[in-house]
């Protein structure tokens, strides 16, 4: 039926247009301001319908930025796009409440147009959710607000809106009446494509209930052609009227074309996410595919229609989506199962939708006709006919017939008089048409001048504020980095004396006091760089349902001690009523921890830190409270402000509280303080429902505790210079670092159990180890010439070096860091400032991992190239290795040298290549390889021993019985017999 869902946001496109040009709503912000603000609303436009998700992020940064300029408008504004937001995700409980607040604060203010528009997406919401009395009297009151105004574009979409409503009540004479009333406003001053096309595609709908499906086409096609101008976002309004053209398609018994479009509709709204419009084109290609025979096909289609008309409470389109479920089980010769459908439709018409109701009835007739059910089918024929009568739909065309009629009547009266007025004025206009070309043109000169000089200007501005916000981001980066490298030079000694049992207590008091401070910068680096995150919008939200409770009160507990060493009375108050809740566990503890690491820091000693946590089943409410301090009004306005630190505070940076705000605001939530006369107080609400959050947001696995650091380090004493550290029986090391401090100490750390060789970059660390072929490599991520990853690629990619253990430092955390280093090839990851018991651990670890599958080589007759390699680069080269020797091997002369020409390689590095992989020099492997070879031999074979030894490339028989038995444990008599 009426479809006007699917073009809720046209206005919403011409509105944030609109506004952007009225530079009297900008009259309390500078011209920077205005500028960003207007970049802001035009992102939002861009995103609202094909990336809802990304247009939220501008959305909060449209909130944040009127909040902080006391920018009233551009509030009211937020709330407007917010609930536009929600509508665009099926939320249609949270859309009414923020249309309704932008509503309340535009008129707060007097901001008229504001308060019309909020009012328009009202009306359309009320009659979506079924309110049908209460967006009639929504519509009325736009209207009485919007006309004093002259706001053409509002009134139009209004009147559009008010006819959808009628519409949705078979009332088509007043709906058609409204829509030619907008129509008319057209035709008189031209409307934005977007407007008039909404309109258009309403009559289309109209036309389309009536069976006149001719003209339906006409002004669906008329509705495309508009949305065809659009700057933006015309693909998701095409695609809604292909839609309904569609649906029209398949009501004229145009199958193959319905067929065809609904398909690629559909695949468009998937890819998009909108669910509502999936649900409309998921009916009608159902019954597409039901008249094509695809019963199957029919069935899952309708059935995944009104599953989602269902779960996002679209009454009218529910029912409508059922009927058609119906009509399927009828064809089917399942009367019964098309009975209880209709018997939902009957029930569940909350609307009174007389016309679903007749057509429900009449199919039930048939249903309990099939069943034999000839009372029941009977009673329900009559009711239909009843119900057919008084809707009078013939009536009904003929009337909006005769209204259309009448108004392109008057619409060519007007045009006649008004070629009769301008015949008469045609003389006087010649007359002065020169002095008004001169002057047209001087004027347009000058303005264009001074337009471009603007355009030219606000260009600049725009560019100068995106080089600021990319130099901003760069200097987080870089400075991160930089910060990271000392650290861990700093750190890493410390925690090594610190594991001295000889240390005086003075001494070590002292180093106690440098580690703590030491962590509290690296603590501090973490909160700028998710600062730099969060603004530019890398900073992901990643939600989970987990159980709220152990998990806070974990976090709650760790605040103990701290308490108690000030003598605080610390008590906590945790009365949750949900067992699982959506969020985001590392979002959630940065927020608590920052908020009860500042109550307990900034109140004085035997003084009372409060916290109280509870929940109403879809919002989280924190409170965290401190009594020996307060705030003044001006200290409370900025207390959220970065860099911003009270009068009283003779320590903290000013970052944590600015980092808490931005957190909560990811997590859609809200954070206020207030201060008594000796209390400071903050609040917290955090959604923690599934609805609050997208599908992006969510995680689709239970999230891992983070895992706790290992304190225990044993390191040097003394950093030193390191040159080459050579011990020929130890495995040897590679460590590449562009700093020479970290390179020296890093090779400290391993100089008594490998021998240690040092670059300072990727290019001459590769050179290096294809030269030496390491055991195992230890790099840093960035560096000039060539960085870590691009070494660690190489590396993995060349045949002498691909099976080398690598460990990567970087000074970038983050997830999505570690997921960098290891794609490329890396087989650990730490982050700057590493612990050093832990990277030694790491080496061990893989270097006893390659000693596995050593071990298991010597033990093996026969070991393919996958049991031995690390990775396809191994695997490539040990399969190019087994062809080599499946032609060479049984060659008396074939050697080292020529085994290494072979393979490409020089003899140093196939030596190591292989002693890595098998644990065997060149000569061992080739010597054990033709015992193996031998050993399948005599257990197939009654050739003599003599002669296996000479046909394996053995040239003494006594080398070879010897080798074999030491080898095998066994002759090879014996072996042959066993």
């Amino acid at each position: 039926m009426i479809d006007t869902n699917k073009i809720i946001f046209t206005f919403f496109l011409t509105t944030i247009v609109g506004l952007s040009q009225k530079s009297k709503e900008f009259s309390n912000l500078s011209n920077s301001d205005s500028i960003i603000f207007q970049d802001y609303r035009k992102k939002v436009v861009v995103h609202i319908n094909p990336k809802p998700d990304s247009a939220l992020f501008y959305i909060q940064k449209m909130r944040t930025f009127s909040f902080n300029k006391n920018y009233k408008i551009g509030i009211a504004d937020t709330e407007y796009t917010m609930g536009h937001y929600y509508r665009r995700i099926q939320n249609m409980d949270s859309a009414l409440f923020y249309y309704a607040k932008s509503k309340k604060i535009a008129l707060d203010i007097k901001y008229n147009t504001g308060a019309a528009r909020a009012l328009n997406a009202l009306c359309r919401g009320y009659y979506l959710v079924g309110k049908i009395d209460l967006a009639k009297d929504t519509c009325e009151e736009c209207l009485r607000i919007a006309s004093p105004t002259d706001d053409t574009h509002i009134i139009v979409d209004t009147y559009t809106a008010l006819g959808n409503t009628y519409a949705r009540e078979n009332n088509f004479s007043i709906a058609v009446n409204y829509f030619l009333k907008a129509d008319s406003i057209h035709q008189k001053k031209p409307q934005r494509p977007d407007i008039i096309a909404a309109d258009y595609q309403s009559l289309g709908n109209v036309y389309k209930e009536l069976n006149d499906y001719k003209k339906s086409i006409e002004y669906y096609l008329k509705a495309n052609k508009e949305f065809e101008k659009l700057p933006v976002n015309k693909e998701y309004f095409v695609n809604n009227t292909n839609m309904q053209l569609g649906t029209v398609y398949y009501l004229n018994n145009d199958i193959s074309k319905s067929d065809s479009l609904l398909t690629m509709t559909l695949e468009y709204f998937k890819n998009i996410k909108d669910e509502n419009a999936q649900a409309q084109t998921s009916t009608y290609l159902g019954l597409t595919k039901l008249e094509l025979g695809k019963l199957d096909e029919a069935e899952k289609l309708l059935t995944q229609g009104y599953t989602l008309n269902r779960d996002n409470k679209f009454s009218y389109e529910t029912t409508e989506a059922r009927l058609k479920l119906a009509e399927l089980y009828l064809k089917n010769d399942n009367p019964k199962k098309a009975a209880q459908h209709l018997e939902g439709v009957l029930e569940n018409n909350i609307e009174g939708n007389k016309g679903i109701e007749a057509n429900a009835l009449e199919k039930l007739a048939q249903a309990y006709h099939s069943q034999g059910l000839y009372e029941k089918a009977y009673s329900s024929l009559q009711k239909a006919k009843q119900l057919k009568d008084s809707i009078g739909a013939v009536q009904n065309q003929a009337t909006i017939r005769e209204l259309e009629t009448i108004y392109e009547t008057s619409q060519k009266e007007q045009e006649i008089a008004l070629l009769k007025s301008e015949n008469e004025l045609v003389q006087q206009r010649q007359k002065s048409q020169k002095n008004i070309l001169l002057t047209a043109i001087g004027l347009t000169t000058l303005t264009g001048v001074f337009l471009f000089f603007l355009y030219r200007n606000r260009q600049k501005t725009n560019k100068k504020l995106m080089e600021l916000d990319m130099a901003k981001s760069n200097f987080f980066t870089n400075i991160t980095h930089e910060l990271r490298t000392p650290l861990s030079l700093i750190r890493g000694p410390i925690e090594q004396q610190l594991s001295n049992d000889k240390l005086s207590i003075e001494l070590r008091n002292g180093l106690t006091l440098a580690k703590k401070n030491s962590e509290r910068l690296e603590e501090l680096v973490d909160q700028i760089m998710n600062l730099s995150k969060l603004e530019s919008g890398q900073y992901q939200l990643k939600v989970s349902l987990q159980n709220p409770e152990p998990f806070i009160k974990s976090i709650l507990s760790s605040f103990e001690f701290n308490a108690n060493q000030k003598e605080q009375n610390y008590n906590t108050h945790i009365n949750l009523n949900v067992p699982d809740a959506w969020f985001d566990q590392d979002v959630l503890q940065k927020i608590l921890t920052n908020l009860i690491g500042n109550a307990i820091k900034y109140s004085p000693e035997k003084e009372k830190v409060l916290i109280d946590i509870n929940d109403n089943k879809d919002q989280l409410f924190i409170k965290v409270s401190n009594s020996g301090t307060s705030l003044s009004n001006d200290e409370l306005k900025q207390l959220f402000n970065r860099f911003y630190r009270a009068k009283d505070t003779d320590s903290g940076t000013g970052i944590g509280l600015a980092l808490t705000k931005e957190l909560v605001e990811l997590h859609k939530g809200q954070i206020k303080v207030d201060s008594s006369h000796d209390e400071v107080a903050f609040t917290v609400q955090l959604p923690i429902s599934k609805n609050a959050f997208s599908s992006d947001e969510k995680l689709s696995f239970k999230k891992a505790p983070d895992t706790l650091k290992i304190d225990a380090t044993d390191a040097p004493h003394e950093i030193g210079k390191i040159d080459t550290i050579s011990n020929k029986d130890l495995p040897i090391l590679l460590v590449v670092d562009d700093n020479e401090e970290l390179r020296n100490f890093v090779g400290s750390l391993f100089e008594k159990d490998y021998q240690i060789h040092l670059k300072e970059n990727g290019k001459t660390g590769f050179e290096l180890a294809q030269e030496i072929v390491p055991d195992i490599i230890i790099t840093d991520l960035m560096m000039p010439e060539e960085d870590g990853l691009l070494f660690t690629k190489k590396c993995k990619t060349s045949d002498a070096t691909s099976h080398i253990p690598i460990i990567m430092l970087t000074a970038k955390a983050g997830d999505e860091n570690t997921l960098v280093g290891l794609e490329y090839g890396a087989d650990a990851y730490l982050t700057k400032p590493f612990n050093t018991e832990i990277l030694r651990q790491q080496a061990k670890n893989l270097l006893e991992t390659q000693q596995k599958i050593q071990q298991r080589f010597s033990k093996e007759v026969v070991l393919t190239p996958k049991d031995i390699s690390i990775n396809s680069y191994d695997e490539r080269f040990l399969t190019n290795l087994q062809n080599i020797l499946d032609d060479k091997l049984v060659e008396s002369d074939f050697n080292t040298e020529n085994f290494a020409q072979a393979l490409g390689m020089s003899r140093m590095q196939l030596h190591r290549k292989l002693k890595a992989l098998t644990g065997q020099s060149t000569t061992e492997f080739i010597r054990i390889q033709r015992l193996k070879l031998a050993a399948g031999l005599l257990k197939k074979s009654d050739v003599n021993v003599s002669e296996i030894g000479y046909s394996v490339g053995f040239n003494n028989h006594s080398y070879f019985t010897k080798s074999f038995k030491e080898h095998f444990g066994v002759s090879p008599t014996e072996y042959s017999t066993t």
